[in-house]
């Protein structure tokens, strides 16, 4: 349950940006409160941020690092398969086309 959960917010590109955005302006207002509160001197308070600004990181370039595969993967594939082709022949052609091919439009059907 949790799994699946997990799949699909990470898979929703909306989720994710409003909640780094809520993310982002809480840490903004944690820094006024850390300083009023004087947890800047505080070891574990600052290993704590520490730690969420590796983590933080490491996400936001994994999530990247996914983008730019899936990109890589659509490209490959119209690249494979290009969209003009694809129009080409469920098209038909220009209509004068023949059997073994159109000098004028260049399907080969």
């Amino acid at each position: 349950m949790i799994k699946s959960l997990w799949a699909s917010v990470q898979g929703d590109p909306v989720f994710m940006r409003r909640v780094n955005g809520w993310f982002t302006i809480f840490w903004i207002l944690m820094i006024p409160v850390s300083i009023v509160l004087g947890l800047l001197s505080s070891v574990a308070y600052v290993s704590a941020l520490s730690l969420w600004a590796l983590v933080s990181g490491h996400w936001s370039a994994w999530q990247a690092a996914r983008v730019e595969v899936q990109q890589q993967t659509e490209a490959k594939a119209l690249e494979d398969d290009p969209i003009e082709e694809r129009v080409r022949v469920g098209v038909g052609g220009c209509g004068d086309c023949v059997a073994v091919g159109c000098s004028f439009c260049g399907w080969f059907g």
